[in-house]
């Protein structure tokens, strides 16, 4: 059983254990962000093992699954006023980030630079042309988010150096 079989295993085990959970009651949370974490593990999991082993296809996947669960966590624990203004922008934006992944995973293949900076460039002018961008809100949002899940964060950035450190001491 390779790598990428056990995590998939064992968080699918997981999220079906706390899925029992949340039918029984112990878990107290919607259906929808406990989605949303299991995405985020996944997508998170499936990046640092695919991360610099040429496997393009995990890496993107992982990506995009990660960019998802922190989306739709987003729109589920905080207030817009018009969320499905949301989802195109928000799609264009991961599909740049994603293939920004790829290229920073081989930097010799430009073109995923190329594909990310565009995937990017067409999300903020969809952004610009309907009209909803303020800059400030932006940053300020950007400061309430980082705030309310410093904690989160301070995993993510964790579980980094850990799967980092072990992918350099197992090579």
């Amino acid at each position: 059983m390779n790598n990428y079989s056990k995590i998939l295993t064992y968080l699918t085990s997981f999220f079906v254990f706390i899925l029992l959970l949340w039918f029984i009651g112990f878990v107290n949370s919607s259906l929808l962000e406990l989605l949303c974490y299991y995405c985020l593990a996944l997508g998170i999991s499936m990046v640092f093992i695919s991360f610099g082993n040429e496997k393009k296809a995990v890496l993107f996947t992982g990506t995009v699954i990660f960019l998802l669960g922190l989306t739709f966590f987003i729109l589920t624990n905080f207030d817009f006023f018009q969320p499905t203004n949301l989802i195109l922008p928000s799609f264009l934006f991961i599909l740049g980030t994603s293939f920004f992944v790829l290229f920073m995973d081989k930097f010799s293949n430009k073109k995923n630079l190329v594909l990310s900076i565009t995937f990017w460039l067409i999300g903020f002018v969809f952004v610009l042309l309907s009209g909803n961008f303020n800059l400030y809100t932006f940053f300020t949002t950007i400061k309430d988010v980082a705030f309310s899940f410093w904690s989160i964060i301070i995993l993510v950035i964790g579980a980094f150096l850990l799967l980092n450190n072990y992918t350099k001491n197992k090579d």
